[in-house]
């Protein structure tokens, strides 16, 4: 499965926005798209009206920045991300199964809900603009968390695969794509030439 990367080229050499697309050996495809983030939100937000009929309830935070669907144990849940960074999961009547406060107060991105361990429950993943890519299980504890070894704000995230064979991408400000196993170690990085701005699965 390929991983469509759109990023606006924000280079100070140039000007505008470049249409690129690169395919490397591991293979992801690269690509610059101006109307791509639009898009894609719009599609995630239908998919999501679609898919989750929830009851209105309130979280345990302090407003709801992001959400995203899963399923646990064959039971549908919406993982939320607060305004603060914390994180948590519900059932669609309201009902909490985990919430988890930030630990150093940082704006959530990009969330994916993922079985990257094969146990048949999405787990969750999630940018932080503190340059942090977080995972945590199903059941709500903490499975790892990786950090570059340098400041970038790490906004967008996306998974191929499912089980042990996952690999996960991220990027943002940095000007670089990280590969990383579902244990959280990275495999690989990719120069990109431009702020990553949406990676697809």
């Amino acid at each position: 499965m390929n991983t469509l990367i759109h990023f606006l080229c924000t280079s100070a050499q140039r000007s505008g926005v470049r249409r690129q697309r690169r395919r490397f050996k591991s293979g992801v495809a690269v690509s610059a798209l101006q109307s791509g983030f639009a898009a894609t939100f719009l599609f995630v937000t239908v998919a999501l009206a679609a898919s989750v009929r929830a009851e209105t309830f309130v979280t345990a935070g302090n407003g709801i920045r992001s959400t995203v669907t899963g399923q646990i144990k064959g039971t549908a849940v919406v993982f939320v991300s607060e305004i603060d960074g914390a994180v948590g999961c519900y059932k669609t009547d309201g009902t909490k199964l985990w919430h988890h406060a930030s630990e150093d107060p940082a704006v959530m991105f990009e969330m994916v809900a993922a079985d990257i361990d094969g146990d048949g429950r999405d787990d969750l993943l999630a940018a932080s603009g503190d340059g942090h890519i977080h995972c945590w299980n199903a059941d709500g504890s903490k499975r790892w968390k990786f950090y570059p070894g340098h400041k970038v704000r790490l906004s967008e995230l996306a998974v191929t695969g499912t089980g042990k064979a996952a690999r996960i991408f991220a990027g943002g400000n940095d000007y670089t794509l990280y590969e990383i196993d579902t244990n959280g170690k990275l495999m690989s990085t990719t120069p990109i030439e431009g702020t990553v701005r949406k990676i697809e699965a």
